[in-house]
């Protein structure tokens, strides 16, 4: 059985793109809310009903824009299928786990550093390159959260 490999080393896009993303979707979420939607009684901001609703209307403009994104990733379209088929999984169970424990938000960022520094050099197989870029897009969540929380 041959394994295909994706070479990005050198390549910026592995890395920014996904925490990029997350980081506009999360604002762009949270502004979403805001302006458009009236919250219920219970889910003000503050509460963990608001703050989830939140963070799920951020992953889910991830999860939709990302997909759309992903179309101009440089694969052929197998590759990028295999990319999306871990990526979409780890953004979807990342999100649910920061929902109810706040440690996994950290988790998350030692852990995309640790690939960032460990992987960025090799080639690697498409599955891998999901699970880098799903994970850097949850850290873009969290600084994206963090920062329209902050800021407006």
């Amino acid at each position: 059985m041959v394994v295909e490999r994706i070479d990005v080393s050198g390549k910026w896009w592995p890395v920014a793109a996904p925490a990029i993303l997350g980081a506009v979707c999360a604002v762009a979420g949270i502004n979403l809310w805001n302006a458009l939607l009236a919250p219920p009684a219970g889910m003000e901001e503050g509460t963990l009903a608001g703050d989830g609703a939140r963070l799920l209307l951020g992953a889910f403009l991830l999860l939709n824009i990302g997909a759309l994104l992903a179309q101009l990733m440089p694969f052929a379209a197998h590759v990028r299928n295999r990319v999306l088929k871990t990526a979409v999984p780890t953004i979807v169970i990342g999100s649910i786990l920061q929902l109810g424990i706040l440690c996994c938000m950290f988790a998350y960022l030692i852990g995309w550093v640790g690939a960032t520094t460990l992987w960025a050099e090799q080639k690697m197989e498409p599955e891998r390159l999901g699970i880098w870029m799903g994970l850097g897009a949850l850290v873009g969540l969290l600084f994206g959260y963090v920062s329209a929380y902050f800021v407006l």
